[in-house]
């Protein structure tokens, strides 16, 4: 059984597709049925027995098998001069890394160092103040009898001088 498939229509005037004509229909072309090589070059319609895949399965792995034996072994002075450049760079970039890691280290301690200077230096603010409190409130509690003493006063005094106004009276 055959199927045709409509060729793609094209406008004649502009060439997009699917812009042809509404007046006119598209030619549909019919298919072949059977697909061949030549027809189509995807392997999955190819039709190779299983021999054939078989050898052409055999003959990557050999292929793959002589570019392994090929390659240059660890006596060979190319190998050993990219393996040198290989170990200076990475020595290289250890001495970067531990160079970074230094400044790293280095910068953390100044400023752990920098803030128990900080600390200590609210600490000994905080202590310098509450001294002045405790001497500002030992002071207070020093004046505050005389204060008393001294209010005391003025009252008796006030009430005397009433008590002279009411006997002039």
């Amino acid at each position: 059984m055959t199927l045709s498939v409509p060729e793609c229509s094209r406008d004649e005037a502009s060439g997009h597709p699917g812009r042809a004509s509404r007046l006119r229909r598209p030619s549909i072309a019919p298919v072949p049925a059977r697909r061949t090589k030549d027809h189509c070059p995807l392997s999955i319609h190819t039709q190779n027995g299983l021999s054939e895949r078989l050898e052409t399965a055999q003959k990557a792995k050999q292929a793959l098998l002589e570019k392994f034996r090929s390659r240059p072994g660890p006596d060979d002075p190319d190998f050993q001069r990219r393996q040198a450049e290989r170990r200076a760079v990475a020595e290289a970039r250890a001495a970067r890394e531990a160079a970074k890691e230094a400044i790293r280290r280095a910068e953390a301690e100044r400023l752990a160092a920098e803030e128990a200077a900080r600390k200590e230096a609210e600490r000994i603010a905080a202590e310098e103040a509450e001294l002045k409190r405790l001497e500002e409130e030992e002071a207070r509690a020093k004046a505050r009898p005389k204060q008393i003493y001294r209010e005391i006063a003025a009252y008796a005094e006030a009430r005397a001088k009433a008590a002279a106004r009411g006997a002039r009276r």
